[in-house]
């Protein structure tokens, strides 16, 4: 049996009988096309990580110092950094389930996963905070 291909050239393909009748016998898919070297070289996947990971701090620190000034315990700078830095890694998470339909507990688990950054991030303020 040769695939069905569900896939509307425009807007007006959308509105399509034909198509309208193909999607909704589905299943449907979301397709990521990687190209065929993209996992033998993870250079420039933990460049871009480590940026994303400076960018997260910074954004982090610049709050910590304008919410707590120059005075703040080391709980009160782990309580701030850590909750802006934990924003920045995860709460972006809940959209694959809510656009793509991605299993909520696997979103669940990588928000998890995304807890353990920021409290790296939140130990180093509160230990370099004066």
């Amino acid at each position: 049996m040769p695939p069905r291909r569900l896939f509307a050239g425009g807007a007006e393909a959308r509105r399509s009988e034909a198509f309208l009748t193909k999607a909704e016998k589905g299943p449907t898919a979301n397709v990521t096309v990687f190209p065929k070297d993209a996992w033998s070289n993870m250079t420039g996947q933990l460049s871009q990580w480590f940026v994303y990971g400076v960018i997260v701090s910074v954004i982090a620190a610049y709050l910590g110092g304008r919410m707590l000034g120059p005075c703040a315990d080391y709980l009160q700078a782990f309580h701030i950094t850590g909750t802006v830095a934990f924003c920045c890694y995860a709460m972006s998470l809940p959209q694959r389930s809510l656009w793509f339909k991605q299993n909520w507990v696997t979103t669940a688990r990588s928000m998890f996963d995304g807890l353990f950054y920021p409290l790296l991030t939140a130990g180093a303020f509160g230990w370099l905070s004066p």
